[in-house]
Parts: C-alpha cells; sequence; structure tokens
C-alpha cells in the first residue's frame, strides 16, 4: 500500500500492530508512508485507524481479514488505486502491480489466483502480464503441489515447468554446495583464517523437502574425507545465493 501510494503521488498513513516486524515497519517508511504503531494492538488496529480518517478525510482501506475485502490484502493496492479517482483525483497513467496470496494456512492457490486475476483482467481489456517463481520441487513434491495454477486458471506445459523448467534452480543448487567445497577444502588445508567450524552458518543447498538433512554431522570417515563439524541441507530457494541473485535489476 505505501508503495501504491508513492505511485499515485498521494500520502499514505499506516496503523500497524506494535508487535509487528520492525522490516515491514521500516519498509513502509522507506516508500514515504507515515507508520503508527504505538499502542496499536492486532484487536484496536482499526479503531485506532478510523481517528485519521475523520480528522483527514484519508481513504480507509480495510484489514486483510475484514470480510469486505475479497481476496486479503492482494486488493487493497486496487482499492487504494481505485477510490482517490472517486474523489476526483486523476493520477497519470501507472502501472498497477498486485502480489497474490493463498487463502489456506500453508497459503496454497497462490499461482492460481495469479493467472485467474490476469485472464479476468484480458476478458476486460485490459493489457496485464504475470510473472511467476520458478517452481521449487520441495512443494511441488508437497503439500502445496505444483506453481503452474489449476483447474482452468493454469499455465502450460505444466508438468516441463514444475519438473526443473529452466535448470536455473540447479545452478543455484551447484553453486552454494561449490562454495560449501571451498570452504571445507580450506579448513582441511590448515585453516589459514582460524575459521570456527562451530560458527559457519552457510548450509548445503537441495531442492527437495528431505527433512533428514536439515541437520546433520559432516566430515566422518578420517582426515581424507574433511574436518568434522556440523552442518546441514537447506531449500535451494531460501539459501543466501537465491537471496543475493534475485534483486539483481540488470545482466551485469
Amino acid at each position: 500500500m505505501a508503495y501504491a501510494a508513492r505511485v499515485l503521488g498521494v500520502k499514505a498513513l499506516i496503523v500497524i500492530p506494535e508487535e509487528a516486524s520492525p522490516l515491514k515497519k521500516a519498509a513502509a517508511r522507506a516508500y514515504g508512508a507515515e507508520v503508527v504503531d504505538r499502542g496499536v494492538t492486532a484487536e484496536n488496529r482499526e479503531k485506532v485507524a478510523k481517528a485519521p480518517k475523520e480528522e483527514t478525510g484519508y481513504a480507509l482501506i480495510h484489514p486483510f481479514d475484514d470480510p469486505w475485502v475479497i481476496a486479503g490484502r492482494g486488493t487493497a493496492g486496487l482499492e487504494l488505486m481505485v477510490q482517490p479517482g472517486k474523489r476526483g483525483f486523476s493520477p497519470r497513467p501507472f502501472w498497477c502491480l498486485w502480489e497474490a496470496e493463498g487463502s489456506s494456512p500453508a497459503w496454497q492457490g497462490k499461482t492460481t489466483t495469479a493467472i485467474g486475476l490476469v485472464d479476468a483482467l484480458w476478458r476486460l481489456g485490459k493489457k496485464a502480464a504475470l510473472a511467476l517463481r520458478e517452481p521449487s520441487l520441495g512443494p511441488v513434491f508437497g503439500v502445496k503441489g505444483g506453481a503452474t495454477g489449476g483447474g482452468r486458471a493454469r499455465v502450460e506445459p505444466r508438468h516441463e515447468i514444475n519438473l526443473h523448467f529452466t535448470g536455473d534452480f540447479h545452478a543455484v543448487t551447484s553453486a552454494v554446495n561449490l562454495l560449501n567445497a571451498f570452504l571445507d577444502n580450506h579448513l582441511h588445508q590448515g585453516n589459514e583464517l582460524s575459521l570456527d567450524p562451530r560458527r559457519v552458518e552457510l548450509k548445503r543447498a537441495i531442492d527437495m523437502n528431505d527433512w533428514a538433512l536439515r541437520h546433520i554431522v559432516l566430515g566422518l570417515g578420517g582426515r581424507a574425507h574433511g574436518v568434522p563439524q556440523e552442518g546441514g541441507f537447506e531449500l535451494t530457494a531460501a539459501g543466501e545465493v537465491m537471496a543475493l541473485a534475485w534483486p539483481r535489476t540488470s545482466p551485469t
């Protein structure tokens, strides 16, 4: 919502519970929004938000769990962009960006919701584009299932997309494990930098929900097999290298 307000060039005041993530508050402020959190709880946030609404005439965006907000916070950006127009404000042409959210405790249904939204926009004669995450094999073979939608709101060829697709996940997995091999070799060759193996937080990567590999002991079997240490595997999509790769803004 803070981003949508900045795009429109209008002021935004966000009422957020005091115990909410500091990162979320900082991100809202970075987009220019005023954040009110002192004394705010999940129970009284809407009551607190109504006070400045009466004073300033701001449009009130309901909480994500309000029954009038059909699809959760994903509709808030639309609501924010539509209501200023009703008050006579005509912003310049802009891009609208929505992020779909699932409705279940495990957040299943995000992709189906996103595909359905884009299909509906094209049916209404609007130009729309869709960016979907590359499927991770962990969720694909887990409870969540594939990442190509479902029913009539899906993309094809779904099997090829769900199973390995472009090979990016494999490349990131190999990069993570190569970094770990560098580190293990450094420890094996004498540990010139005096690294403490007990404080190494970098984990190996695997594109699968194999819980038995989350916490393991490495380097057993004698000196030729490395330095004994605790370690483990994490999902490729959740690793440090993936976190470094996705914010890139250009091929270079």
